[in-house]
């Protein structure tokens, strides 16, 4: 059996990028991990690990502000812990103003509802794609309160045949490495972007572009995964290459925006 745990950073109406991540191990992996993982959590005194609580020194990790060096070998400690069990993770992001502006275009939102369904629709095809070459049973848990899960267990049902669950992240530890990867992604790709929409961009400036995403995300080397984040012209030609994706010129967006200003 292989299992394979979910998890999402950011929301659509937020005016940034969304990551959703699926790391993929078997049964027995997990049961392992999860002894380890809670170990390395209890030497610190934690329960849960939320990515965003201990990257902003909240919640668990509120008298983390000035510890630096306990932060570095402690994330250090759960990626090593990662490392040594995850069979894989597929982590996809993309920018809520890209999805708009392509949803402008073409029937994203009809198609697929929020952002976060194409995402982990893309990461449950890629990591049932290793149960069937083991040729082994697959099961998919994602955590409870993954925007639009009605939407996504139907299509993921659809497309695949296979039924989704939810657990909370407490019961289900793998989902804090999905929450902790899908955050990195998701940040290190926002940073990026923005850096390059500031930039003139050249093929060298592209260069630079992806060299540094490369190197921001050189700690979670040891875990083998796989990431990608959609660009403008990569989402319009995904839309491109499906039938009646695209508007006909008198019709509307269908929905508002994912992110409209607020006053």
């Amino acid at each position: 059996m292989v299992s394979v745990y979910f998890d999402e950073s950011g929301r659509s109406h937020q005016e940034n990028g969304i990551s959703v991540c699926g790391v993929v191990a078997s049964a027995e992996q997990w049961s392992e991990f999860s002894c380890d993982w809670k170990s390395a959590l209890a030497k610190q005194g934690i329960q849960i690990f939320h990515m965003t609580d201990f990257a902003a020194s909240r919640g668990e990790f509120s008298g983390w502000h000035n510890e630096s060096e306990r932060k570095r070998d402690f994330f250090s400690d759960l990626i090593e812990c990662a490392a040594k069990y995850v069979q894989h993770a597929y982590v996809y992001t993309v920018d809520v103003a890209l999805w708009n502006r392509v949803n402008a275009v073409y029937r994203l939102r009809e198609r697929y509802g929020l952002p976060n369904v194409l995402l982990s629709l893309l990461a449950i095809s890629k990591s049932k794609a290793i149960a069937d070459e083991q040729n082994v049973a697959a099961e998919f848990i994602f955590e409870i309160g993954s925007e639009d899960f009605g939407n996504l267990s139907s299509k993921a049902f659809d497309a695949f045949g296979v039924e989704l669950r939810q657990l909370s992240k407490e019961s289900a530890a793998p989902c804090q490495v999905a929450d902790l990867l899908s955050w990195k992604y998701r940040r290190v790709w926002q940073s990026a972007m923005q850096e390059w929409g500031r930039s003139n961009r050249t093929s060298e400036s592209d260069s630079v572009f992806l060299q540094s995403v490369e190197s921001s995300l050189d700690k979670l080397e040891s875990i083998p995964h796989t990431g990608f984040a959609f660009t403008e012209p990569v989402l319009s030609d995904w839309c491109v290459e499906r039938v009646d994706m695209r508007r006909r010129r008198s019709e509307g967006q269908g929905h508002a925006e994912l992110n409209p200003k607020r006053s």
